[in-house]
């Protein structure tokens, strides 16, 4: 398998490559045997013609002693449980998640009830790479999704996502020291203790950081990626809807990243007897490759007859934010929303560039006193960065280790009670003068995403096409998405009049122009009466919001009303954990969790 096309996508070189020592050991169980005295060693023979391997008995390769032997694979939970690599599982052997499988397990199992969810992202490629408007794209996909391989449900995963945001503000509550539940606790600046929560839905940044920063699971945030909590509703609350069990429901996702794949293989996210919450994870670029096999042109499906939205769930959401899931927005959000109306005139919100536009800080004021700091990061280089960042606000040693250890107070890093470090001074970044009246808080949520740009850019997204598309730019050179005013897509009359060859970054900029056209509506803030301009965005609100909010908290209060414990079944549906890997002292290439 190839390595991930994103590395085409962008100038960037700040992917980690698996390394040549991504080896699981196998540990093979001798079966017990009677072995006759005297009797010669045996030896391995290896059929090429079958690639299969024969363990010759003493008589000889042509006598019936000759024993085939069991292949050792390499599986997605062999990936997890390998400190060989830090990202970029696509290179690895997956023989359980591929298109391939997809069509093996429907055709040998034709009473399951295949469900289909797609996340934005994906569609947003597919879109831009036939030059379709993106609800035209996912009404299109449903369709040829239903027809060419049976599928009976096909869900876009942005109201998950709004289920996931909705938790995460929860969890933002209950681990800032800034609140008590939903309560602001009052602090003086300087005495105020950050607790920087991390966004936890890139699975590469996951792997990342249980394999090498254990020290800093705790500041994950432990709610579930949209993927999973789709998975969780597909399983314990439409198969019920449907009068199917988990195990008759078999759930792919589609996904712009190929770690995705790992994070659906965690033993987290399944039951005892192994039924998982997504049995198979496609990527764009593979979904791409079955409308190819299937010669399916995706811009001439017909949906005229097509039906509406499905009964289940929503087809789509209204969000802002980012194009990578919205978390540091909805951080923002869920700090906004402790003030009252006496407060909201005089909080003011700052954003500033770090270095490029995957790395930026966010700050929330409060007569001009700092409440909030957040930051997106985007790319391994950039998160390296933070990493260390982080590690020094937290009092905590950063290291390639496993365990985090508490810096020395004499060392002179540990922050004292009653004091804050000053921050963004490593590596030459500079954000902003620090002032002895205004000392520097430390972050209180950052965004983290592994691929540079973000999910957009995702290793398993189209690559950019070779042939000419039709493209208008803006003033800087960058394509923009012609649209009429009824929301569709203009089409150049003439064929040598605004087409041309994207390059790797204007491909990456288009694809995430059509994901603002689809489950999202990224417009300038207008102003909202009583708040600052910058806030306009953050404390708006949206119909469409609050209805599928209301519908959230049943779909919860359904699937929770059983319990004896509902928060606790919240939580068990909503949230996961994480843990470090550590290496055996045996084998240095063996780990166990």
């Amino acid at each position: 398998m190839a390595f991930s096309a994103a590395l085409a996508l962008t100038d960037l070189n700040d992917f980690l490559g698996p390394s040549q020592e991504c080896i699981k050991p196998v540990e093979y169980i001798e079966e017990p045997a009677e072995q006759k005295p005297g009797a010669a060693a045996t030896e391995i023979r290896i059929d090429h013609f079958s690639n299969s391997y024969y363990e010759i008995g003493s008589a000889g390769p042509s006598t019936s002693e000759s024993k085939k032997l069991k292949k050792a694979e390499i599986t997605l939970n062999d990936c997890l449980a390998c400190s060989g690599c830090v990202t970029s599982a696509e290179s690895v052997l997956v023989s359980m998640q591929s298109h391939e499988e997809v069509y093996r397990y429907l055709a040998d199992h034709p009473d399951v009830t295949p469900v289909l969810s797609i996340s934005p992202q994906s569609v947003a490629s597919l879109a831009a790479y036939h030059h379709i408007t993106p609800a035209a794209c996912f009404r299109k996909l449903k369709k040829a999704f239903k027809h060419a391989l049976g599928f009976k449900l096909v869900f876009d995963t942005t109201f998950a996502r709004h289920l996931s945001l909705l938790e995460g503000q929860q969890e933002f509550y209950e681990k800032s020291p800034s609140y008590k539940g939903k309560e602001r606790v009052p602090t003086d600046l300087e005495t105020a203790k950050s607790f920087p929560l991390l966004a936890s839905a890139c699975p590469g940044w996951i792997c990342y950081a249980e394999k090498t920063h254990g020290e800093l699971l705790p500041y994950i945030s432990s709610v579930k990626s949209p993927q999973q909590v789709m998975g969780t509703l597909l399983k314990e609350w439409i198969a019920p809807q449907l009068g199917l069990t988990r195990d008759q429901i078999y759930h792919v996702s589609v996904m712009p990243c190929y770690d995705k794949k790992l994070e659906a293989s965690r033993p987290d996210f399944a039951t005892e007897d192994g039924n998982r919450d997504v049995d198979c994870v496609l990527t764009t670029g593979e979904v791409q490759r079955i409308l190819d096999e299937k010669d399916i042109e995706l811009a001439d499906v017909d949906v005229t007859a097509e039906e509406g939205d499905n009964e289940y769930l929503p087809s789509s959401l209204q969000h802002l934010g980012s194009a990578s899931g919205s978390y540091l927005h909805n951080a923002i959000q869920a700090a906004i929303q402790v003030y009252g109306p006496e407060d909201l005139p005089n909080l003011t919100l700052e954003t500033r560039l770090v270095r490029g536009e995957d790395y930026s800080e966010t700050i929330l004021r409060l007569n001009n006193k700092i409440v909030f700091r957040g930051a997106k990061c985007y790319g391994f280089r950039n998160l390296q960065n933070v990493v260390r960042k982080v590690g020094r606000e937290a009092g905590i040693t950063v290291t390639k280790g496993v365990a985090g250890k508490a810096i020395s107070k004499r060392g002179g890093m540990m922050r004292r009670p009653g004091r804050l470090n000053k921050v963004g001074t490593d590596s030459g970044t500079s954000t902003g003068t620090v002032t002895p009246e205004e000392p520097e808080r430390g972050y209180d949520f950052i965004e983290v995403m592994a691929c540079p740009s973000g999910c957009v850019n995702g290793g398993g997204q189209i690559a950019p096409p070779k042939h000419p598309l039709p493209v208008e730019v803006d003033r800087e050179g960058m394509p923009i998405v012609p649209m009429d005013g009824e929301g569709e897509l203009k089409m150049v009359a003439d064929e040598h009049d605004g087409h041309r060859v994207l390059s790797g970054k204007e491909w990456v900029a288009r694809v995430e122009e059509f994901y603002w056209r689809f489950g999202a509506t990224k417009v300038p803030a207008s102003a909202v009466l009583g708040v600052h301009n910058s806030l306009a965005e953050y404390v708006r609100q949206d119909s469409s919001q609050s209805v599928y909010t209301e519908l959230a908290e049943r779909i919860m209060g359904e699937m929770t009303s059983k319990a004896g414990d509902p928060q606790a079944e919240r939580r068990r549906l909503l949230r996961t954990q994480y843990r470090a890997i550590a290496s055996e002292e045996v084998n240095g290439l063996a780990v166990k969790w």
